[in-house]
C-alpha cells in the first residue's frame, strides 16, 4: 500500500492504470499502488477521507468521513462520502479499450480527472419501522471505519447507530471485474428489533477523465431494456440486471447480480430515476412515465425483519460490477466465461453483382469465446489449471480447434486466460448454452454457463418420415405463396417408400412431398384441422411432417422488420391455438401482451391470465421424446421456427413484442456487414392435454378441446 504523506495530506494523486490483462496478469503490483488511505484535498475543494482497492479491472474505493466538491459539470453540491461507495473500472473488459478508467457507479466529481469519489453507492438502516439512518452518516459512529487488508484487498467497516445498540457490519470485496457486497446485522439489545436495509446504486458510464453519462437503460432477459422506471417484487426480482450506456449496442455495461446461492435476493427492486431514489429510498415507488435515460439508478430493498435481542440476522449481499462475463467467484479461484450476448443476422452484397443476397447468415463467423482463471490467493500458486468448452447442438467448433485448453501453473495474484473460435450452424436458435468447466489444484473443479442468442436463419432441420411430426412456424414472408415451393421442397428428395405409399398420394393421383396441418377450433366434427398447402404467417404454427428429415432452405424468403406492425399480433379464438414466434430471435413468454378491448388497451401477460382471458402454459412437442413439454414460466423463451399450443378462454389478441436483444444484436437485410415440465408462476388453471398430432389419413381424430 502507497503510504499517505506524513502529514496525512494528499495534495494530487493519480492511480496508475495497469496494462491491459494478457495471458497472465500480475496483480500484486497494481493492488498495492491502488490501494490507498488518504486524506484527499484539493485547492478549493472540501476534505473527505477514503480508502480504496484496485486490480486491472475494477476499483472501489469507500468514504469514511467528509464532503466531496462536485464541479459545476456535475451542478455543484457537496455530498458526504461517510459510508458510502463507488464502482470504476481500471482496465475493464480485457476485449475492449471503451470502458478504461470509467464509472460504473457514480464517482466523478467531474473536476479531479482519473480520481473515484465514493458517492455513487449508499445504504441506509431502517429500524423498528420509523427510523431511517444512513450508513456510515451523521447518525452514528463507527467501531470500525472502512479498513484494507493488505493481505486479502478487502475493504470492511462496522456502523452503530445513535442510541440503539445494533452493529452493522459491511465488507466490500473485489473479485476480478465484481465487488462481493454483504453487511451483517447483529444487536447487543436487550429488547428486539425489526431491522431492513436498503442501497441505491446510482448508476454512471463514461471515463472519468470526461463527464460520465449519469442515466441509462437497464435490462433483463425478461423484460428487454428498461427506459422507464419499473418495479421487480418478490419472485419477480430478475437473477441479472443489466445497466448500460445504451442498447442494444452498448460500450460500458454493468451488472447487479441477485439471484445466487451466494448473495441474498432483495425483496423489492426499483429501477427508477436518481431523484425518485433519492426523495425516499425506503418508500420510493416506479412511475412507469418517468425516463431513466437522464439519470439512472437501482434501489435494492431488503424487508424490515425481526432481530433478536442479542441475535444476528443471516448476511445481506448482493455482487455489483462489469457485465461482460459471467463468472463463478468461489475462493481459491475465479472462472469467468466471456461471449457475445447475441450474434447478428446480416445479408451480404454480392460482389459480382452489386445486390443484396437472397440468403442470410449469422456473424460473427467464427466468434471468440474467452475464458479466464483469477487467482485470488496472494499466497498460494494454482497448478495444472485446465478449461474446458462443452457446446450444445447448433454450435460446433471452428477448424483446428479443440474443447480442451490448458494453461498450467498461476501464480498469486494473477490471471490466466485463452480463447476459443466457435461457429453457429443456424439449425438450432434462440439462446444456447456454452459451459466452461475449469480444474486444477488446489482449485476444486468449477463450472460456468452462458447462453449466446442465436438468430435463426432460412435453413432449418425438418422431422419427417412415418410419425415424425413437429410443429413449426415460419419467421419469414416469402414470394411463393405455395409452402412447399417456399420451403424447397420437392418429391425428387423423398425416399421410395414414401413415394410407393398410396397414403402421401393428393387427389390428384400425384405424390405430396409432406403433410400440414392447422388446428381450426371453429371446424366441424371430430377433425378440426385444416389441410395447409399456402406458407402461414409469420406467428401462426402448424403441424409438419416431410417425406423424410431434411435440412431445407427457404427460397424467395425475407425476415420481418420491426416496421411491420401487422405481423406483431396474433387472433386467439377460445380453445386450443397454435401460435409462435415471427421474429428471428427468441422472445421471453412474459413479455408478450394481450388485447380484449383496444379502447381500454392491452394488458401484460400476468394480468390477462389472472383475468382468466388466457392459460399460462406453454405446450410444444419434444422431438426427441414425441412428448410434449410444456411450461408456465414467464421466463420461458418461444424460439424462431417453434410452434406453440395456448389455450384462450376469450377471442382476444396477443401482442408479440419487438425483438430487444443486448450486445448490437439485429436483423440488416440491406448488405450490411455486421424444456421440459418446468413450470412456475401462476397459468389461470390447468387445462385438459392440448390435442394430439394429426392423422392425415385417418377418419376420425382423437382430439381433446
Amino acid at each position: 500500500m502507497i503510504p499517505c504523506p506524513p502529514n496525512g495530506v494528499l495534495s494530487r494523486m493519480t492511480i496508475p492504470t495497469p496494462a491491459r490483462p494478457a495471458a497472465r496478469i500480475s496483480f500484486g503490483i497494481a493492488m498495492a499502488v491502488a490501494a490507498l488511505l488518504c486524506l484527499q484535498a484539493l485547492p478549493g475543494m472540501a476534505e473527505y477521507t477514503s480508502v480504496a482497492v484496485s486490480n486491472p479491472y475494477i476499483r472501489v474505493v469507500a468514504g469514511i468521513s467528509g464532503d466531496a466538491e462536485l464541479g459545476d459539470a456535475r451542478g455543484g453540491g457537496s455530498p458526504e462520502v461517510g459510508g458510502k461507495f463507488a464502482v470504476g473500472t481500471s482496465g475493464g473488459d480485457p476485449s475492449s479499450s471503451l470502458d478504461n478508467n470509467s464509472a460504473l457507479l457514480a464517482g466523478s466529481d467531474g473536476e479531479s480527472g482519473s480520481s473515484l469519489v465514493p458517492f455513487g453507492g449508499s445504504t441506509y438502516i431502517v429500524i423498528d419501522e420509523e427510523t431511517v439512518i444512513l450508513y456510515g452518516g451523521e447518525d452514528g459512529t463507527w467501531t470500525k471505519p472502512p479498513t484494507l487488508d493488505p493481505v486479502t484487498r478487502v475493504i470492511t467497516d462496522s456502523f452503530t447507530p445513535e442510541e440503539i445498540p445494533i452493529t452493522i457490519s459491511r465488507t466490500l470485496k473485489p473479485l476480478r471485474d465484481n465487488v462481493l457486497v454483504s453487511f451483517q446485522i447483529t444487536s447487543d439489545d436487550l429488547v428486539a428489533h425489526t431491522v431492513g436495509l436498503v442501497t441505491v446504486l446510482d448508476t454512471e458510464f463514461g471515463a472519468l477523465e470526461a463527464l460520465p453519462a449519469t442515466g441509462g437503460p437497464f435490462y433483463t432477459t425478461l423484460t428487454g431494456s428498461v427506459s422507464y422506471e419499473r418495479a421487480f417484487l418478490g419472485a419477480d426480482v430478475p437473477d441479472i440486471i443489466y445497466a448500460a450506456d445504451r442498447l442494444p449496442d452498448y460500450r460500458i455495461i454493468s451488472q447487479a447480480l441477485l439471484r445466487r446461492s451466494d448473495v441474498t435476493t432483495p425483496d423489492v427492486v426499483q429501477l427508477v430515476s436518481l431523484a425518485t431514489a433519492t426523495a425516499d429510498p425506503w418508500g420510493c415507488e416506479a412511475d412507469p412515465s418517468v425516463s431513466l435515460l437522464t439519470d439512472s439508478a437501482m434501489v435494492l430493498k431488503w424487508n424490515e425483519k425481526a432481530l433478536p435481542a442479542g441475535g444476528r440476522l443471516l448476511p445481506v449481499s448482493f455482487y455489483f460490477g462489469l457485465g461482460n462475463a459471467c463468472a463463478e467467484f468461489s475462493y481459491p479461484a475465479v472462472a469467468a466465461l466471456q461471449t457475445p450476448f447475441t450474434l447478428n443476422y446480416v445479408r451480404d452484397i454480392d460482389d459480382e453483382t452489386g445486390l443484396v443476397e437472397d440468403i442470410g447468415h449469422i456473424v460473427p463467423d467464427p466468434f471468440v469465446v474467452y475464458g479466464y482463471v483469477y487467482n485470488l490467493s496472494p499466497e498460494v500458486s494454482l497448478s495444472g489449471v485446465q478449461l474446458q468448452l462443452t457446446l450444445p447442438d447448433g454450435l460446433e467448433f471452428a477448424t483446428g480447434e479443440s474443447a480442451i485448453r490448458s494453461i498450467g501453473a498461476i501464480a498469486p495474484l494473477q490471471e490466466g486466460s485463452v480463447s476459443w473460435k466457435v461457429r453457429a450452424t443456424g439449425l438450432k436458435t434462440g439462446p444456447l448454452p456454452v459451459t466452461m468447466s475449469a480444474v486444477g489444484s488446489p482449485m476444486t473443479g468449477k463450472a460456468v454457463t452462458r447462453t449466446v442468442d442465436i438468430p435463426a436463419t432460412e435453413t432449418y432441420l425438418f422431422r419427417g418420415g412415418l410419425g415424425r411430426w413437429q410443429m413449426v412456424t415460419i419467421p419469414f414472408e416469402t414470394e411463393s405463396t405455395d409452402l412447399a415451393t417456399a420451403l424447397g421442397l420437392t418429391t425428387s428428395q423423398c425416399p421410395q417408400s414414401w413415394l410407393d405409399s398410396p397414403l402421401n398420394f393428393d387427389d390428384y393421383g400425384g405424390t405430396l412431398s409432406y403433410h400440414a396441418f392447422r388446428w381450426n377450433p371453429d371446424g366441424g366434427g371430430l377433425s378440426k384441422y385444416d389441410r395447409v398447402t399456402t406458407v402461414p404467417l409469420p406467428g401462426a404454427a402448424f403441424w409438419f411432417r416431410g417425406c423424410a428429415d431434411l435440412v431445407l432452405t427457404m427460397q424467395g424468403a425475407t425476415p420481418l422488420v420491426e416496421s411491420d406492425l401487422q405481423t406483431r399480433t396474433i387472433a386467439l379464438r377460445p380453445g386450443w391455438n397454435q401460435i409462435g414466434n415471427p421474429w428471428l430471435y427468441g422472445v421471453a413468454w412474459g413479455r408478450f401482451r394481450v388485447l380484449k378491448d383496444p379502447a381500454v388497451g392491452s394488458v401484460e401477460l400476468k394480468e390477462a391470465i389472472r383475468q382468466r382471458w388466457v392459460n399460462g402454459t406453454l405446450y410444444w412437442l419434444n422431438a426427441e421424446t414425441n412428448d410434449y413439454d410444456f411450461s408456465s414460466a414467464q421466463s420461458t423463451v418461444l424460439q424462431p421456427w417453434a410452434g406453440y399450443w395456448l389455450r384462450a378462454y376469450e377471442p382476444v389478441t396477443l401482442i408479440v413484442p419487438n425483438v430487444d436483444t443486448i450486445g448490437g444484436a439485429g436483423v440488416d437485410i440491406s448488405g450490411g456487414t455486421g424444456g421440459g415440465n418446468n413450470g412456475g408462476g401462476g397459468n389461470g388453471g390447468d387445462p385438459p392435454p392440448p390435442p394430439l398430432p394429426p392423422v392425415p389419413w385417418s377418419s376420425s381424430l382423437m382430439i381433446t378441446d
